[in-house]
């Protein structure tokens, strides 16, 4: 849904009737006129994503004890979005406000603020799995956010998940697309199990 908006008045009343929903948690990212996408700064230029790995090493390397107090790779990477490195991170923030200075700022025509909730849509989300043939991570997904107080995307900076996802960013392009083909093919060998098996007690059942 977008919104056309004037004044700072109509943009504070706009934001408190979206966020009435306590029970998620909302964030808010703002560029101005000078972004054509809200993609991570690394995934803008087929270039910089192929050399992820060697900004990332390389910058690591150059001033080591501006790292020191960094326990994990998603540490450093934050560190490095806040010096400007191109990275995988996107900011946001939880002020709608600051969210609307950065989307004024700088720019000569309309500024855009985006709006993230910490729960996907469930349809649109099962849509792009089937699309993309993780067919068991929507009934995971399902299953895992009907849980009492459970958020399956909502992940802790030390989680295994983020560790994992956090030190792709040192891996070469030839390594990322490994790992991920290697992961497409247990899902799909998973599928292959679950279909075979349902197929087995049906016809036990007839």
């Amino acid at each position: 849904m977008i919104h056309n908006i004037q004044t700072v008045s109509t943009y504070i009343e706009e934001i408190e009737k979206l966020i009435n929903d306590k029970k998620q948690n909302y964030y808010f990212r703002g560029q101005d006129d000078a972004f054509s996408n809200t993609l991570p700064s690394v995934f803008r230029s087929r270039k910089l994503l192929d050399n992820e790995d060697n900004m990332f090493n390389d910058f690591l390397m150059a001033d080591p004890q501006l790292f020191e107090k960094c326990r994990t790779n998603f540490e450093r990477m934050a560190l490095m979005e806040h010096y400007h490195l191109p990275t995988r991170l996107l900011d946001v923030s939880s002020n709608p406000l600051i969210a609307l200075f950065f989307a004024v700022k700088g720019g000569q025509g309309n500024g855009e603020v985006y709006v993230y909730k910490d729960r996907p849509n469930r349809e649109k989300l099962a849509k792009m799995l089937d699309e993309r043939g993780w067919h068991n991570l929507i009934a995971e997904y399902k299953f895992k956010s009907g849980l009492t107080n459970h958020n399956y995307f909502k992940k802790n900076a030390f989680s295994n998940e983020m560790q994992l996802e956090s030190s792709l960013a040192r891996q070469s392009m030839a390594d990322k697309s490994a790992f991920f083909q290697t992961i497409k093919n247990f899902y799909q060998l998973d599928d292959r199990y679950v279909a075979h098996q349902h197929r087995l007690c049906g016809a036990m059942i007839t």
